[in-house]
């Protein structure tokens, strides 16, 4: 909740997603283990008094994360995690529009940081109380802070690179 007693309004970053979501699958050797434990207690609770925002963008990556890279969920099971998270009360979903694609492609050619960032964030401009990320772009790029930057896992990695 924030200080008018609404509940927050958040995005969370891939990567936290795809971290806490696989937990499960990690076994207890799993060099990822501690940091998705840190992401799964971490989304347990900002869910319970925020209001989680989604983009298409962000969907479309968690679902990839979860699918097709390192250790691999199976997709039914992947798609009902989103599936559930799309329909939770407390969740937001935005579609990106023409207008947005524009200022993503102008923002990321002026940048240089992926396009795929701004498509995240830009839906929700003006509209978000905090991004939780470990994405170093986010931290470094004042384009994509369009509300406070938090780093609830305190290690930057850029999405792609191992687990």
């Amino acid at each position: 909740m924030n200080l008018t007693g609404t509940p927050t309004r958040i995005l969370i970053d891939t990567r936290i997603w795809g971290l806490a979501f696989k937990r499960v699958l990690y076994r207890s050797d799993h060099p990822s283990l501690l940091l998705a434990e840190k992401a799964d207690e971490f989304l347990r609770k900002a869910l319970l008094d925020s209001i989680v925002l989604l983009s298409g963008q962000l969907v479309a990556e968690i679902y990839h994360v979860l699918t097709a890279r390192g250790t691999k969920m199976p997709r039914g099971k992947a798609s009902k995690l989103i599936d559930d998270l799309l329909t939770s009360e407390n969740t937001e979903f935005r579609t990106t529009d023409l207008r947005i694609v524009k200022q993503a492609l102008k923002l990321s050619t002026q940048t240089g940081f992926h396009i795929w960032d701004f498509l995240l964030v830009l839906p929700f401009k003006g509209e978000v109380d905090k991004i939780y990320t470990m994405d170093p772009h986010f931290r470094d790029c004042k384009e994509l802070q369009i509300a406070p930057i938090k780093n609830p896992l305190g290690v930057w990695k850029v999405e792609g690179k191992k687990e």
